[in-house]
C-alpha cells in the first residue's frame, strides 16, 4: 500500500473483447482504483471513468493505445492458426511465418513487439531466426515454443542478446503461452 496518496482522475478505453470491469476488480481490492462508471462506446470499446490512488500523482501509467503486435514463426499449421485465434482473441495483433526465413522476410516490412517462435523449422530455425534478429534489434523480447530444446539454449540465447527471453516447453497450455509473452513485454 502506498503511504501518501493522492487520487487522479483517469478515463480508460479498454478494447473488445475486454470489458474495464474485467481487470479493476483486483485493482479494486488492492483499493487503488474505484471504479466510477463504466459504458459501451463505438466499435464494442468501453470506456470507464475511475480514481486511481497513487504515491506520485505526477506519474500517472501511460495506457497502451495500440495492441501489442507478435511475430508468430511456426511451422505446424494447426499450432499457428490455435496459437494466432487464441492471442487475437486477448487482444494481441499476430503475422504468421511458416518457416524462420519467411518470419526474417516479414519482419524486415513489419513493425512488431515480440518474437514468438518455434526452434525447430525448415528453412531457418529458430535459433538463427533469434540471432539474425537480434542483430538488428538486441532488445528484441522472445518467447521460444519448444518440445526438445537443448539444456543449455535459453542460457546461450540469453547471453547473446539484451531483450528478455522465455521458453515454453510444449505441449503447453495456452494461458502459459499468454503469461510468457505478457513477461517478456513488461506486462507480468
Amino acid at each position: 500500500m502506498f503511504r501518501e496518496q493522492a487520487a487522479v482522475h483517469v478515463v480508460v478505453t479498454c478494447l473488445p473483447p475486454l470489458r474495464c470491469s474485467r481487470w479493476a476488480p483486483k485493482a479494486q481490492a488492492s483499493r487503488r482504483i474505484k471504479l466510477a462508471t463504466e459504458r459501451r462506446v463505438g466499435g464494442g470499446n468501453w470506456v470507464a471513468d475511475m480514481q486511481v490512488l497513487m504515491s506520485d500523482p505526477t506519474r500517472v501509467p501511460v495506457a497502451r493505445t495500440r495492441p501489442w503486435r507478435v511475430l508468430l514463426a511456426e511451422d505446424d499449421t494447426l499450432l499457428a492458426n490455435t496459437v494466432d485465434d487464441f492471442l487475437s482473441d486477448e487482444g494481441f495483433t499476430v503475422a504468421l511465418a511458416a518457416d524462420g526465413r519467411l518470419a526474417l522476410e516479414r519482419a524486415k516490412s513489419l513493425a512488431f513487439d515480440v518474437l514468438l517462435t518455434d526452434i525447430r523449422m525448415p528453412n531457418l530455425d529458430g535459433i538463427q531466426l533469434i540471432r539474425r534478429l537480434r542483430t538488428i534489434r538486441p532488445d528484441l523480447p522472445v518467447v521460444v515454443m519448444s518440445g526438445n530444446a537443448p539444456v543449455d539454449l535459453k542460457a546461450q540465447l540469453v547471453r547473446e542478446g539484451e531483450g528478455p527471453l522465455v521458453m515454453v516447453n510444449k505441449p503447453m497450455r495456452l494461458q502459459q503461452l499468454l503469461k510468457a509473452l505478457r513477461h517478456v513485454l513488461g506486462e507480468g
